[in-house]
Parts: structure tokens; C-alpha cells; sequence
């Protein structure tokens, strides 16, 4: 995983699985800069986390048993609350 800055004349989605077969990027923090002189671009600002693939599909699967795991936990609170 790699962490930087970027910056763009293009405003990036702020998942960008498509431009790179190698890599996914996280964009984050996005802020639109107004050109300094007339005729320049508007500029985009932002944050950029990059992972391989194979970090990407590991981020995606510890997140998923994250949210497995919560709610396995809601559903014995609440069979506890029903059971009574």
C-alpha cells in the first residue's frame, strides 16, 4: 500500500478500480482549486491510497467478516431481547 498526493485537472471517482490492471486507488479529501490565472483549469486535490489487488481483495474481505461478524452479534442481541 502506498499513501501520497495527487493532484488533477479530471475530478477521480473516489474508488478507481479500471485505470490500472495492477492496482486499485482510494482517492480521498477531494478539494476543487481554483485557477490562479484566466484560461488555467480548475485543479483537483486529493489524497490517494493505492493497493495492489491482492491488498485490495484482503481489504474487501477483512471488511466484509467485519460486517458479518456485526451482525451476527445484532442477531443473537436481539434473539436474547425476543427470548426474553
Amino acid at each position: 500500500m502506498k499513501i501520497y498526493n495527487s493532484e488533477s485537472a479530471i475530478r477521480p471517482d473516489e474508488w478507481d478500480k479500471t485505470s490500472s490492471p495492477d492496482c486499485v486507488y482510494h482517492n480521498e479529501n477531494i478539494v476543487e482549486v481554483q485557477p490562479t490565472e484566466e484560461g488555467d483549469p480548475v485543479m483537483y486535490r486529493y489524497n490517494v491510497t493505492e493497493y495492489t489487488n491482492k491488498e485490495y481483495i484482503n481489504l474487501v474481505t477483512e471488511k466484509q467478516s467485519s460486517d458479518i461478524s456485526d451482525i451476527n452479534d445484532a442477531l443473537i442481541e436481539l434473539a436474547e431481547i425476543i427470548g426474553g
